[in-house]
């Protein structure tokens, strides 16, 4: 989806209540720079860029979170964005607003009601409207896709249809699915399936502006790690990948680099906590006090050019029931200073 760049005059009316002539046109001289990388084929922005001083770097570096603040609250600019994964309930929404998030994430898994949660999309949208919460992905974990002869489950393709359809009235970016193996088929034949599923997807969802992605969850999936990533998305150029660190830890993978590897193909990402001692699985605490080098990963995501979602995901972990909340509450704000968002608030 094409977004639509915010307004010069708006992002330059905003930045002369607060700065000094000389690094107000220092900051909007870097502003443009940082849309012009975003946007390099717009001719409008290149011929405005020219218009404007080239200002020494004064300021630019002490006050570059400022920009992007600036122009994230506009909501119009594409870099990252921190969400929760929660129910599709009110509460929901004004938890997010209060930990001052962006969005929120739903998961509609197997054994949830597909046309329920399809028949809430216009309560969700105004919820959405009325908390200035976007909703950043719906996803589907759990499911049979194929069976045992190797062809794709027709009506699992419909549910997914169906909520590729409330994502697109949501204006909801991002739609994630895995795929089961079928043990008594081989690899090929499997890889096969699944990109046969994902191509339907894939077709469905394209002109609804919705991006299709697999998860790397080992759970009832095994479109999890690069060497299936080589064949599956090798071969679906449209196809994404949800990335969550903590399966990396748990099943003897780098993060990091797969994310240097393959954060280009990233359409969605969880925060998740993990903690392992001696190759064993300990915890999963709250994201932010676990062992994940999450400023590493958030770089690295950087360097690969990530510009999408990043989603809380709570868990049941050692952590007290009447600290799970305050828990979230630390995640927030953590990754909220990782991503610069809070550092004018200091």
């Amino acid at each position: 989806m094409t977004p639509a760049w915010p307004s010069i005059n708006r992002i330059y009316s905003r930045l002369k209540i607060i700065c000094s002539k000389k690094a107000k046109y220092c900051l909007i001289f870097t502003f443009h720079r940082i849309i012009l990388v975003h946007n390099s084929d717009d001719l409008q922005w290149k011929q405005s860029i020219q218009r404007i001083p080239s200002e020494s770097a004064f300021y630019v570096y002490d006050h570059l979170s400022l920009i992007y603040s600036l122009i994230y609250e506009e909501g119009k600019f594409c870099i990252m964005q921190l969400g929760i994964i929660a129910p599709p309930e009110e509460i929901s929404f004004i938890q997010a607003q209060k930990r001052k998030l962006r969005f929120l994430e739903f998961c509609v898994n197997e054994g949830d009601d597909v046309n329920a949660f399809c028949d809430r999309v216009r309560e969700l949208e105004a919820w959405k409207d009325q908390y200035g919460i976007q909703v950043g992905s719906i996803g589907r974990w759990k499911s049979i896709r194929i069976d045992r002869n190797g062809n794709v489950l027709e009506e699992e393709v419909q549910r997914c249809f169906k909520l590729i359809d409330a994502a697109a009235e949501l204006q909801c970016p991002s739609f994630v699915a895995g795929c089961n193996y079928v043990d008594e088929l081989s690899l090929f034949d499997n890889c096969a399936a699944a990109i046969a599923f994902f191509s339907k997807l894939i077709a469905y969802a394209s002109p609804k502006n919705v991006k299709i992605s697999t998860y790397n969850c080992r759970k009832i999936n095994f479109v999890h790690s690069p060497d299936i990533w080589r064949i599956i998305h090798g071969h679906l150029p449209q196809l994404g990948i949800k990335y969550d660190p903590s399966h990396a830890v748990f099943f003897g993978g780098d993060y990091l680099q797969e994310t240097l590897e393959w954060g280009h193909r990233f359409y969605h990402v969880h925060l998740k906590g993990s903690l392992l001692i001696n190759g064993v699985k300990v915890d999963e605490p709250p994201a932010g006090l676990d062992q994940t080098d999450w400023p590493s990963f958030l770089a690295t995501l950087r360097a690969a050019g990530y510009d999408a979602g990043l989603s809380i995901e709570p868990r049941k972990s050692a952590l007290s029931d009447h600290l799970a909340d305050r828990g979230v509450d630390f995640s927030a704000s953590y990754f909220r200073k990782l991503l610069l968002e809070s550092l004018e608030e200091e």
